[in-house]
């Protein structure tokens, strides 16, 4: 049985290859996988079960409520689920039919990932934004630092071009500022950029 990781982040999942029928017959035993119309009736008991929990009927086809809510999805999900049933014990297999078992798909991992991982997404979002605001105010506050440092970086290597690299005079210039290693190159970095910003307006 070959087991293989398929799909990064939230869609990480294992896949299990058999490599032969007795292993095949294995999966299929694992998986315990229903039948098209079994699991069209767990959907629908799903989506009655959600509508019977925000006080609608189960039989509900309207409802004075946002199509991306809860009970809209339900409602949904129910009027696809069964236009399918219906579609299935009459045999037929129209274009129709199959546009509507898509749209069943879409509308499920949709509801899903909406009701399980949109809060979550939208907190990392703020989270992310109120970071690099953050980010940007310490940038104004250490401004005047950095480009002192900066033109004690440039002086350094007037009087001594050859002496020490780069990297090593940033070093020693941030540890009077008590900056480490790598904080004090992008000070100096970062004021470096400053001034050549700086010079440039002059000569607009």
């Amino acid at each position: 049985m070959k087991r293989a990781v398929v799909g990064t982040g939230l869609t990480a999942r294992e896949q299990l290859t058999p490599e032969t029928a007795e292993e095949f017959h294995e999966v299929m035993l694992q998986v315990g996988r229903p039948t098209f119309m079994e699991r069209l009736a767990l959907y629908a008991n799903d989506a009655k079960d959600e509508l019977l929990k925000h006080g609608l009927p189960e039989n509900a086809k309207h409802a004075p409520v946002a199509h991306d809510t809860v009970p809209g999805y339900a409602i949904a999900i129910l009027r696809l689920v069964n236009a399918l049933t219906a579609a299935v014990e009459k045999g037929t297999a129209t274009p129709d039919a199959l546009g509507w078992a898509f749209e069943l798909g879409v509308l499920i991992v949709e509801s899903r990932f909406k009701f399980k991982y949109e809060k979550v997404t939208i907190q990392g979002a703020k989270s992310h934004a109120g970071m690099k605001a953050g980010a940007k105010e310490r940038a104004q506050k250490f401004r005047p630092r950095d480009k002192e440092m900066a033109f004690e970086f440039e002086r350094q290597r007037r009087v001594n071009p050859l002496r020490r690299s780069d990297t090593a005079l940033m070093e020693d210039i941030g540890k009077r500022h008590k900056l480490k290693r790598r904080a004090a190159i992008d000070a100096v970095k970062r004021g470096l950029k400053e001034i050549v910003q700086d010079r440039g307006k002059l000569h607009e």
